[in-house]
């Protein structure tokens, strides 16, 4: 799916709250920290569900392209931190392959 759609943070019973800024493809959101995408507040997969596993087959943290040249997947870890730049609250997010770290502020 190549659309690109508003992310959600959150999602509860249909309901989609806590959208982030910017527009995402499905795998961009689901394969990261979006729990929801698009206009009709779909919930993304289950980590470790079949549906997940077909959307992100590296796993959490890293998102599903195309080559345009030869068709075949490729791999891109995505950045965490860029998506969400308040990820990680009283600290500051540090992007890792297939993930992210937080690092806290002084006191917390």
């Amino acid at each position: 799916d190549v659309r690109v759609e508003q992310c959600y943070m959150r999602w509860d019973e249909d309901e989609c709250t806590e959208p982030l800024p910017g527009k995402f493809r499905m795998d961009l959101c689901c394969c990261s920290v979006g729990s929801a995408w698009g206009s009709d507040c779909e919930e993304c997969p289950r980590v470790g569900s079949s549906d997940f596993k077909a959307l992100c087959p590296r796993g959490p943290g890293f998102a599903n392209r195309g080559d345009v040249l030869s068709g075949r997947p490729f791999y891109k870890d995505i950045d965490e931190c860029r998506i969400s730049p308040d990820l990680c609250g009283h600290g500051s997010c540090v992007n890792t392959p297939g993930s992210f770290e937080c690092e806290c502020f002084e006191g917390y």
